[in-house]
């Protein structure tokens, strides 16, 4: 049996008995199984679309003879088009080459986008952070592939500033006169952080006291005064103070220079008094060796160029190491003693009173109005201990640097409420030496 549609696909079909007596009643049936392929012509996408017909043909009555059968069919196909969709699997990636010496250099700049969809038969528009919305060039990689479509715009490229960035894309699918819901996405992006370009007009160093080491037996140090310098500078905004230090080198006998950072400041400060400088050279014989102050701009937490000072600082070692076996932390610590708040209260009137040049009053020679520098001092450290207790009962925390963190906390339950303390890294470190060290001299630190 042979069938054929009107799109121009024949089937064909046999059926037939072999060796059949005459007169006998005989049933016989023939399956037809007919596929159809066509193109719509109405549209520009040429969408396969395939059909499927069965025939049944059943026969009564006698067969004198096997003879082959034939019969044709006619198959309608009737296509309709629905709504357009919005191409699915929507990503996106900003993608940034830097100089691999200086990162902050960017080399070229493109974005990326995919989805599942015919980029040819899609539309992509692109909007940056407040900007217009675009229709922008692209460049399809790799046609001829079935899912996904990639697709690259180098003119989606964002300021180099550090910043985040918003990135948003949407893309439709357009074929003839009809037109999909958008497929949207939005992401943020950045370039990385640039160094400042500016840099403090200048900066100076100018020694107030310089260090040195007590004994009061071989080997044993019961004390040391601690150097002091003042470093100013001109900037309108936050810096980095900074030392090139000479450090003492176990190994060769000898010393290597070493950039460490003393302390940071904001734009309203122009002036900061390093201490104890000694402590980070290392000893020998108690020899000057000449530090170098420095400042450097900070802005998005980068750091500028430094500006150091015109000329540097000697400064001794106020640990020198003599003849025999070095002191223990105990014997560079010294005898402890029990210090209330009247006793710190004390201590640091004294250096902020030898700081100035003022006679602390105890002193003969005291005036009234050293009596009132020193009423000052006490009512600010009263001030500071109550704001951090009464910042701690109300659960918060207090960091100061150089000391640690003061902190409430909870028990399992939630019913108790305590108060801890979590000392820095120079407290650890300089209780285990038996030194006062900041964190970083505790990070220079042999």
């Amino acid at each position: 049996m042979i069938g054929k549609s009107p799109l121009g696909i024949t089937a064909l079909g046999m059926g037939g008995v072999d060796a059949i007596p005459n007169h006998w009643m005989m049933r016989a049936s023939a399956h037809l199984h007919m596929t159809a392929s066509a193109a719509l012509s109405s549209v520009k996408v040429f969408t396969p679309v395939q059909a499927q017909a069965r025939l049944r043909l059943i026969a009564h009555g006698l067969l004198r003879s096997v003879k082959p059968m034939q019969a044709r069919a006619k198959l309608r196909l009737i296509a309709r088009q629905g709504a357009a969709q919005p191409p699915s699997g929507l990503g996106m990636q900003m993608k940034i080459v830097t100089d691999p010496y200086r990162p902050e250099v960017i080399l070229d700049q493109s974005l990326r986008v995919w989805f599942n969809g015919q980029p040819s038969q899609c539309r992509i528009a692109l909007k940056m952070d407040d900007s217009a919305e675009f229709q922008p060039a692209f460049l399809w990689q790799n046609p001829g592939v079935t899912q996904p479509a990639i697709l690259k715009i180098d003119s989606a490229a964002i300021a180099g500033d550090g910043q985040n960035h918003l990135i948003k894309v949407s893309v439709w699918q357009a074929v003839g006169n009809r037109t999909s819901a958008r497929a949207t996405l939005s992401d943020y992006a950045k370039t990385p952080t640039v160094r400042p370009a500016t840099q403090p007009a200048w900066c100076g160093a100018t020694p107030i006291r310089q260090g040195e080491t007590l004994y009061s037996a071989p080997y044993l140090i019961s004390g040391h005064i601690s150097d002091l310098t003042r470093i100013d500078w001109r900037h309108t905004g936050a810096v980095q103070i900074m030392a090139k230090v000479p450090v003492a080198n176990e190994k060769t006998a000898g010393f290597h220079e070493s950039i460490v950072t003393l302390g940071y400041a904001d734009h309203d400060e122009t002036t900061f008094v390093a201490e104890a400088i000694g402590l980070l050279i290392g000893w020998r014989n108690g020899l000057l060796h000449e530090v170098l102050f420095g400042v450097a701009s900070i802005h998005h937490g980068q750091f500028g160029p430094v500006t150091w000072a015109n000329a540097p600082v000697h400064i001794r070692e106020i640990l020198h190491r003599p003849a025999g076996p070095p002191p223990t932390p105990d014997e560079q610590a010294g005898t402890a003693r029990i210090l209330d708040v009247a006793g710190l209260k004390n201590d640091i009137g004294q250096a902020i009173f030898a700081e100035n040049g003022w006679t602390y009053p105890g002193y003969p020679g005291s005036s009234a109005a050293d009596t009132k520098r020193r009423n000052i001092v006490n009512t600010s450290i009263d001030k500071t201990l109550r704001k951090i207790k009464d910042l701690i009962r109300r659960g918060g925390r207090v960091i100061l640097d150089d000391l640690g963190r003061f902190e409430a906390r909870w028990n399992e339950t939630r019913t108790v409420r305590s108060v801890a303390f979590v000392p820095s890294p120079g407290f650890i470190a300089g209780t285990r030496a038996g030194y006062p060290l900041t964190d970083a001299q505790a990070k220079a630190w042999p």
